[in-house]
């Protein structure tokens, strides 16, 4: 009888089932740890004042919290920061950049500066261009210390690096205007505010055939680039032309867990960039990096459970990831050290 007895109270000791939901969180609480000790802080910030733009081998920051905009330049090579101060205009719009050069206008008159960022950032003056028509611009490109832009009747695709040259009249692309356009090589990727265009300078232009709204996130590679419109992240390859992103990632198999099933769906609100193979893009709950060629999809840094802080906007400069988070309100910029990104096969 005591033994019967010291059985019966040694089951009655037994610690009850844990709710699967609270050990999804507590999971998911692990995880967010050890991706935040990848996590390197480069600036902080108020409210949304930074604005990071990453072009070739630099991170360039606006810095609008007060005042004139600052800028400050960061190369990655290096890890060497140049402090540009104020720049030209109130309010600054249309940024476009290089490891060597940036330029942006200005919202009230459409003028255009165009800066070389070593040794002191001083202002290159862009000799002999026509004044852009009213308080609007001509959609314009860096490369490099080259500035390209695109002029109208006809559309005619113009380099200037101390002097104009035209590299032809992109009269079969079909388009009336062109609102955005970026370069890297021979390949240009065209928007006239809707459909995205493929334009190989030395094979003719080939339509990208999407009709949805373009909202100007787009990032280039050697073999293609990703962009996002009103409805999906998409990747365009050079050779094998489109793919919707976004329907390979909300039918992928992954999941961070059985709570967070969907943490990696692509959010509507956000940013996707190009890293080698790599598409590294804000999801639901965090940053995601997924690979073009094995399918395979990392989390890169998740949100907080229980506060307001996420992760937002993703920039790539010089084979490193950034990426802003948000909480209450302060803004944090970080670099993402996490040594799944450096595997790549191309």
């Amino acid at each position: 009888m005591l033994i019967l007895l010291a059985l019966l109270a040694c089951e009655g000791d037994e610690p009850p089932e844990r709710d699967p939901t609270d050990q999804g969180i507590q999971d998911y609480r692990e995880l967010k740890n050890l991706l935040d000790t990848h996590l390197v802080e480069i600036a902080t910030g108020t409210s949304t004042s930074l604005d990071p733009y990453g072009w070739e081998g630099r991170l360039h920051v606006l810095d609008r919290s007060s005042g004139p905009v600052n800028l400050s330049s960061l190369d990655v090579a290096t890890d060497v920061w140049t402090e540009c101060g104020a720049i030209v205009g109130s309010v600054v719009v249309n940024f476009e950049g290089s490891s060597t050069h940036i330029a942006h206008s200005e919202q009230s008159n459409g003028d255009v500066h165009f800066y070389e960022i070593e040794p002191d950032c001083a202002e290159v003056a862009l000799i002999d261009l026509p004044q852009a028509p009213g308080l609007g611009r001509w959609p314009y490109a860096v490369e490099g210390s080259e500035f390209y832009w695109i002029d109208e009747e006809p559309l005619e695709l113009i380099k200037w690096d101390g002097s104009m040259t035209s590299l032809g009249v992109l009269d079969d692309l079909g388009l009336t205007s062109v609102a955005w356009f970026r370069k890297r090589g021979n390949h240009l990727a065209i928007s006239d505010g809707s459909d995205v265009h493929h334009l190989d300078l030395q094979g003719g232009s080939e339509f990208t055939g999407h009709a949805s709204q373009f909202d100007g996130s787009l990032s280039m590679g050697d073999s293609g680039f990703v962009f996002r419109d009103r409805d999906a992240i998409n990747w365009y390859s050079y050779s094998e032309g489109l793919r919707d992103l976004t329907n390979e990632l909300n039918f992928a198999s992954y999941a961070v867990n059985t709570v967070y099933q969907t943490a990696h769906h692509p959010h509507s609100d956000g940013y996707a960039v190009l890293l080698n193979d790599w598409v590294v893009y804000r999801g639901v709950d965090g940053i995601f990096a997924y690979d073009l060629v094995t399918g395979t999809i990392e989390p890169l840094a998740l949100n907080e459970y229980d506060t307001n802080q996420k992760y937002t906007q993703v920039e790539v400069a010089g084979g490193a990831v950034f990426v802003l988070s948000y909480f209450d309100f302060d803004t944090t910029l970080y670099r993402i050290d996490n040594p799944v990104l450096q595997t790549s096969r191309r």
